[in-house]
């Protein structure tokens, strides 16, 4: 935990796009906040992004200087082959989530999984900055 007990001290959140209205260019889509939680253990801060039906082709994670940026794309799902649609909310839009790395942060070895439409990238921290024991002399 960071020193004052706030994990988001270490991992800090830059930003959260707004919803805008939707226009068919793909980069003027509406943009999306995904859902996150972070996690801190004695080696690592864990962010999680829930990403549902979004692949890893659709993702980018970017890492520069101290901002950690995770953009994609969701697709709306094909309609059944001869359905007349009836009711319509699906729609293409992108995301984009933002994170400023505190100085206890690596900025090597972050390893990013999707599994089942939830994105986990793992910071770890520098060794400096990882909670150890320390032993004791007597004499």
């Amino acid at each position: 935990m960071s020193q004052d007990g706030n994990p988001t001290q270490m991992v800090a959140e830059t930003s959260r796009e707004p919803s805008e209205t939707a226009l068919l260019s793909p980069q003027d889509l509406p943009v999306w906040t995904p859902f996150t939680d972070i996690f801190e253990t004695n080696e690592a801060m864990e962010i999680l992004l829930d990403l549902p039906g979004v692949d890893a082709e659709q993702l980018e994670i970017t890492l520069e200087q101290n901002t950690l940026e995770v953009r994609g794309s969701a697709s709306s799902p094909q309609n059944p082959e001869g359905a007349r649609p009836l009711w319509m909310e699906f729609q293409p839009s992108n995301f984009s989530r933002r994170f400023l790395l505190t100085d206890q942060m690596a900025r090597e070895g972050i390893q990013a999984n999707l599994n089942q439409g939830v994105l986990r990238i793992t910071v770890p921290k520098v060794k400096e900055h990882i909670a150890r024991r320390i032993p004791i002399s007597s004499g």
